[in-house]
C-alpha cells in the first residue's frame, strides 16, 4: 500500500472511530459559513490573491471534558490569482479556480473559551477552470489537470463566543502533490492548497 492510499485510509478510520464514540455523549450538530483566501504552492504565483466565501455542515460529540471530535462537510473554493486586482485587460493574467467539498476530521482541544483545532481529511474537486496568459498566450481550460481528490491537514485557533456561536481561524495545506497531472511546465509540477480562513460555527438545537 502507497503512502497516499495509507493517509486515505487514516481519514476512513478516522471517521469509523467518530462513528462509535461512547453513546452516553450526545452529538451536537450546526452549521458554519466564512471566508478564506489561497494560494497554490508551487505554481510561480505568491501571496493569499484569491478569496471566497465558504459553508457546510458539521456534527460533533465529547470525548471528554476537554476533547470535542467534529465531522464537517463544507464546500471551499480554492485556487490562486496572479494579483488581488488583478483583470483580464492586464499582460500578466491569471486566475486558477478549484471548488472542493472537503470532509476533515477535527480534533478539538477546549480551554475555558479558547479552541485549539487539528484537522485530517479528504477533498473532491468538484469543479476546476483556468484562464489566463499562460506560456505568452491566453489560453482558458475547464480541465487544468488537479487531482479529484485531495489529502488536506489543517491547524486552528479559536473562541467559544457563548453556547451556541464559536468563531475559528484555521490554516489548511494538502498532504500530498494536488495536481498530478497538470500541464504547466516542469518546474511546476508539485502544486499544494494553501489556505486561511475564518469561519462563524452556529449550534442549532439542544
Amino acid at each position: 500500500m502507497n503512502k497516499q492510499n495509507t493517509l486515505y485510509l487514516s481519514v476512513l478510520v478516522l471517521i469509523f472511530g467518530f462513528s462509535n464514540l461512547n453513546a452516553q455523549k450526545p452529538f451536537k450538530a450546526g452549521f458554519s459559513v466564512g471566508a478564506l483566501t489561497t494560494q497554490v504552492d508551487g505554481d510561480g504565483y505568491g501571496g493569499y490573491d484569491k478569496s471566497g466565501i465558504q459553508a457546510g455542515a458539521w456534527v460533533s460529540r465529547e470525548v471528554s471534558n476537554d476533547l470535542i471530535l467534529m465531522l464537517e462537510i463544507a464546500y471551499r473554493p480554492k485556487g490562486s490569482k496572479s494579483s488581488l486586482k488583478a483583470t483580464i485587460d492586464d499582460q500578466d493574467y491569471y486566475k486558477l479556480s478549484l471548488h472542493y467539498v472537503e470532509i476533515p476530521v477535527t480534533l478539538r482541544y477546549r480551554n475555558k473559551n479558547y479552541l485549539f483545532d487539528v484537522s485530517l481529511g479528504a477533498a473532491y474537486l468538484a469543479k476546476e477552470s483556468e484562464k489566463g496568459y499562460i506560456l505568452g498566450g491566453l489560453s482558458s481550460s475547464e480541465t487544468p489537470g488537479f487531482n479529484k481528490f485531495d489529502l488536506i491537514t489543517a491547524v486552528g485557533i479559536g473562541i467559544q463566543l457563548n453556547e451556541n456561536w464559536s468563531i475559528t481561524a484555521r490554516f489548511t495545506y494538502s498532504v500530498i502533490d494536488a495536481a498530478k497531472n497538470y500541464r504547466m511546465p516542469s518546474n511546476f509540477r508539485l502544486q499544494f492548497n494553501n489556505a486561511l480562513s475564518l469561519s462563524l460555527y452556529r449550534r442549532i438545537g439542544r
